[in-house]
């Protein structure tokens, strides 16, 4: 699966399709901000996709950079936060660098054979004592989705993405 090429697709209309606009957008926002402690936190988030989640924090005053693979993605968020075209399986950071990781709705975009190196590489740059904030959904949510309901097709794509 080309994620670059699917993302490219459709980043410039991302944000207006969001499955987690609104409330849940705003639950996971405060999710974040309840386990974090101190405003200068260094906050890496990988998958940063438009950067919205990095850009509310940012505007919060949180020290926000964000990678994505996809660079019509970064292209948007970089308008918004510090982004920039990466992979977690080299993350392009110091060891022990980071506060906060966060890795929303990305981690089933990594290949069950390379699950390991990423979260490798995760521990690697976040610092002693630090907090990696994950979100991510079960096959049998992707049943729910409006999308799935109307869209026959984009269900049997997540069935794959979200292995």
């Amino acid at each position: 699966m080309n994620y670059n090429s699917f993302y490219a697709n459709v980043a410039y209309n991302y944000n207006f399709s969001r499955l987690d606009e609104g409330k849940v957008f705003n639950s996971t926002l405060n999710y974040i901000v309840n386990h974090l402690e101190g405003k200068n936190l260094k906050i890496l988030d990988i998958g940063c996709g438009t950067g919205e989640y990095g850009f509310a924090l940012k505007q919060m005053g949180y020290d926000v950079c964000g990678i994505d693979k996809s660079s019509a993605q970064v292209e948007i968020a970089s308008k918004k936060i510090c982004a920039s075209i990466g992979d977690v399986l080299c993350l392009n950071k110091k060891d022990n660098s980071v506060d906060v990781i966060l890795m929303i709705m990305m981690l089933h975009q990594i290949d069950a054979l390379d699950l390991e190196k990423a979260l490798a590489q995760v521990v690697r740059v976040l610092k002693p004592g630090g907090v990696v904030i994950i979100k991510t959904c079960f096959k049998d949510d992707i049943k729910k989705r409006i999308t799935s309901k109307y869209f026959p097709s984009c269900y049997e794509f997540d069935k794959i993405r979200f292995h």
